[in-house]
């Protein structure tokens, strides 16, 4: 806190100086040049503290809150991401690899080859076991990951807009 000296006026009003304008002259509002007195002298009148607003400019604004809020939606949303990678589905154990699959053609006998004509006829994965399941699981898997990356994109998108609202407004500052 700064402390201010209060110069009466020949009109009744009394304008606030400081110590750094000793012997500079000042004006009234009315009009008159009032020479402020010498440092000695400034302790003879009324003096008031400055009382210092720590609210104005200190204080968190709009662009501040929403660069926060996308930085942390931003945030839950890669930690989202990261959650639903690595709990993806697994396929099931039915489902055929191809090269085990040709690897052991070569070696099957004629009733063994008629068998698994019959089974894979209808497609390698349809009928198999499991396939259903597995095949909805990766699909809802797919919709949450989008959804999670669409999050995530708007997030970022709102963070990177609020620094660069906040440095254009403290470019404008200085």
């Amino acid at each position: 806190m700064s402390t201010r000296y209060l110069l009466p006026c020949q009109c009744g009003e009394k304008i606030p100086v400081e110590a750094a304008q000793a012997g500079q002259i000042v004006q009234c509002p009315c009009g008159r040049n009032l020479e402020v007195p010498t440092m000695l002298r400034l302790r003879f009148l009324e003096a008031v503290q400055d009382e210092v607003d720590y609210g104005a400019g200190e204080g968190w604004e709009f662009r501040q809150g929403l660069t926060l809020v996308g930085a942390v939606v931003a945030l839950a949303a890669v930690a989202g991401a990261v959650y639903f990678h690595v709990n993806r589905p697994k396929p099931p154990a039915a489902i055929v690899v191809e090269e085990a699959f040709r690897d052991r053609v070569e070696d099957l006998t004629l009733v063994e080859t008629h068998s698994w004509w019959e089974e894979l006829r209808f497609g390698l994965y349809d009928k198999r076991p499991g396939y259903q399941e597995y095949h909805d699981a990766m699909k809802a898997y797919h919709i949450r990951l989008g959804v999670t990356l669409v999050i995530l994109g708007l997030a970022t998108t709102t963070t990177i807009a609020g620094l660069v609202v906040i440095l254009r407004a403290r470019s404008r500052e200085t």
